[in-house]
């Protein structure tokens, strides 16, 4: 009996790097060009991010919105949960949506 390996559209080097911007950032834009031009943040091709990004849209570990020719994606709590175990990442670690900046604001004296 022979096995057979499933073979992905997308390199696994290219997936890596989308995981980790978007574990990174928390949200993702991919425009609606579904050429092999390279995506903007990430120097991988717009198509290969759009299909990782619907991959994961269809098991709910992102959220779409579509406007303007662009398609919006935010991670879920299920979604971080997967990437933290993709990637080996401590429960300590957060997407920067979910981190809190603190503001340093002016003290006023009277």
């Amino acid at each position: 009996a022979t096995i057979r390996v499933k073979e992905s559209i997308v390199p696994r080097e290219n997936r890596r790097a989308i995981y980790e911007y978007l574990f990174r950032e928390g949200v993702l834009v991919v425009q609606k060009n579904y050429s092999m031009t390279p995506h903007r943040q990430l120097k991988v091709p717009n198509f290969h991010v759009r299909l990782v990004m619907k991959s994961l849209q269809s098991r709910a570990y992102v959220t779409e919105i579509f406007n303007w020719h662009h398609h919006y994606y935010t991670l879920t709590n299920a979604g971080i949960e997967m990437l933290r175990q993709q990637m080996y990442l401590p429960p300590s670690v957060f997407p920067a949506t979910l981190t809190k900046k603190t503001v340093a604001r002016p003290q006023y004296r009277e």
